[in-house]
């Protein structure tokens, strides 16, 4: 509800239903307490036929842009393609890091009074303490075609009986996940395996056997930083948990989407001490970017979204790559980031030629869904 209310650009109430054969009295038992819970925000629908219940919907990649270009309205400083490379420590406590510009190559170090590490899947490498956390990854298929009807589904892997979700995203896509299984060291560039995608065409067939009014077009694939304990990898907790070394470094390890504002929260307590009378996040909005044009997005993302690289505009800035619509627009992207940057003919052709052998790669495993 949070969210709902503040975010309104970002995030969207979305109904999830449950098929009739997944509807066991278990999960209807769930879906009641949920309502419970939320005091009825959920809308369930616990004993209908198809059970139901409201949650929300949010497209995670603009999410975090829109929060990152929030704080530098408010004085941040933003770097992006910046990787950390060590720690700078001065009597025994962190002053400033080493950090590497992978775009250029260039070095430089950064100073700062406090320290906060909230690197995701990195953060418990960065702390020094790698088996902290457990990283599992999620991949996901979008379908394009027209769903049946505007609301989700849950329903059941007829493999192992995990929960799945057929989500509409938007326009004429579907997307459908997701799986859960270990992954051993992070990722920049996380790919499904193709055992993935069979394992999710086998449940699609199987709960929705009019599978031809959907075609695969993309694939998303991610890495939960969960904390590390035993288990199977959809059983893990997805909270968090805050730690201070002794040389002042504020390490954040696991956490979601959903609780992010009181993580905040609790940081900022850490560091400088409970506020009387400051405004709590919790009742400051933030509303995304209007709607434009595919040619603005481009030059938007470009001037000013911080975008590097061309596929920082087809991935992470519009989502045309993960909903198949990139190659349309890849030349014009290249264009506008040559005139932005001005590379040399030699780095042009690398990043052009790059550019087309990540979009193949990232969509190799879609060949192992069974059209």
């Amino acid at each position: 509800n949070l969210h709902l209310r503040l975010m309104p650009d970002l995030v969207r109430p979305l109904r999830f239903r449950v098929p009739k054969r997944d509807a066991s009295v278990k999960l209807r038992a769930g879906i009641a307490l949920y309502d419970l819970l939320t005091a009825g925000a959920s809308h369930s629908r616990p004993f209908a036929g198809e059970p139901s219940y409201e949650d929300a919907l949010c497209d995670d990649a603009r999410f975090v842009l829109e929060l990152m270009l929030d704080a530098r309205r408010r004085s941040a400083r933003t770097v992006n393609h910046a990787e950390v490379t060590g720690w700078v420590e001065e009597a025994g406590r962190v002053v400033g890091v080493t950090a590497r510009d992978r775009a250029s190559g260039g070095e430089a170090t950064i100073r700062a009074a406090r320290w906060v590490n909230a690197a995701g899947p990195w953060s418990a490498a960065l702390a020094g303490t790698p088996h902290a956390l457990r990283l599992t990854r999620g991949s996901h298929v979008v379908l394009a075609g027209d769903a049946p009807d505007p609301d989700a589904r849950l329903f059941r892997s007829p493999d192992d009986g995990r929960v799945l979700f057929l989500i509409p995203i938007g326009g004429d896509r579907t997307l459908l996940g997701t799986t859960d299984l270990d992954e051993p060291a992070p990722a920049v560039d996380p790919i499904p395996h193709e055992e993935e995608i069979r394992y999710l065409a086998r449940a699609f067939a199987d709960r929705f056997p009019g599978r031809h009014a959907w075609r695969p077009v993309g694939l998303r694939c991610g890495l939960r930083p969960l904390l590390a304990a035993t288990g199977s990898p959809s059983s893990l907790s997805r909270e968090e948990r805050i730690e201070e070394d002794d040389r002042g470094v504020i390490h954040v390890l696991g956490g979601k989407y959903t609780t992010y504002r009181r993580v905040a929260e609790r940081v900022m307590e850490r560091i400088a001490g409970p506020a009387p009378g400051a405004q709590s996040t919790r009742a400051v909005p933030l509303l995304a970017a209007p709607p434009i044009s595919p040619e603005g997005a481009i030059h938007r993302a470009f001037d000013a979204e911080d975008a590097v690289l061309p596929e920082d505009v087809l991935r992470r800035r519009t989502g045309w790559e993960e909903r198949g619509e990139a190659e349309p627009r890849m030349e014009e992207v290249l264009e506008a980031w040559a005139v932005r940057f001005r590379p040399s003919p030699e780095t042009a052709r690398e990043v052009s030629v790059g550019l087309r052998e990540g979009l193949a790669g990232r969509r190799a495993p879609l060949a192992a869904w069974p059209l």
